[in-house]
């Protein structure tokens, strides 16, 4: 009922309200229409800012629930979509780089690592993203 009604008055939502989509999505597994509502927002906003970080994070989630049962194409489309999106995400990022060198695409997931990097502004993450890059690059 919430998800109707945001859907049908797209104007009642604030800032801040994007996490709470994000989680009504996850818990009732619509995350296709909850994306498709984010996405509306992110682009009737200026600049798109929490709308549009938190589509990237719904996607990071949709990929972990797929992840779950057992489907791992859909989910690095998704991740990737997320990464895309938001490259600053070190969860979406460490989780699409996983993913792809559990795939065999070692070379993928060193890039993902270093488009992250890229960007990455928070002095925790960035040292908790060259440690994977170093293990990646190492071999493992």
């Amino acid at each position: 009922n919430a998800l109707a009604l945001a859907e049908a008055h797209s104007e009642i939502l604030q800032p801040g309200m994007g996490a709470r989509l994000r989680k009504l999505a996850a818990a009732g597994r619509v995350f296709e229409a909850v994306a498709s509502l984010l996405e509306n927002l992110a682009a009737e906003t200026s600049p798109p800012g929490e709308f549009s970080v938190e589509l990237a994070r719904l996607y990071g989630d949709w990929a972990q629930a797929e992840l779950a049962a057992a489907q791992p194409e859909p989910a690095l489309g998704h991740l990737r979509t997320a990464h895309e999106r938001h490259p600053e995400l070190l969860d979406v990022t460490l989780r699409l780089s996983r993913l792809q060198h559990e795939r065999g695409d070692r070379k993928g997931a060193i890039e993902t690592i270093e488009s992250f990097l890229a960007v990455a502004k928070i002095s925790t993450e960035i040292e908790q993203a060259r440690e994977q890059l170093a293990r990646l690059k190492a071999g493992g």
